[in-house]
């Protein structure tokens, strides 16, 4: 949601407006900044399944 991208973006300075994406839905997290490996990684996996939800059937992994 948009909500979560501004709240993550107050929160933490190693996380802005996504880069070359649409800024109010996607956001860019620099990993030498201060968000936590385990967020890292909740997020990667969030931003992963949005985008495979996404795919025709026939695309998606198994």
């Amino acid at each position: 949601k948009p909500e979560d991208g501004e709240v993550l973006c107050a929160q933490f300075t190693a996380i802005t407006p996504g880069y070359h994406t649409n800024k109010r839905h996607w956001i860019t997290v620099y990993f030498s900044g201060d968000v936590e490996d385990g967020l890292n990684e909740d997020l990667c996996q969030r931003s992963y399944d949005l985008v495979v939800a996404k795919l025709p059937k026939s695309q998606r992994p198994l």
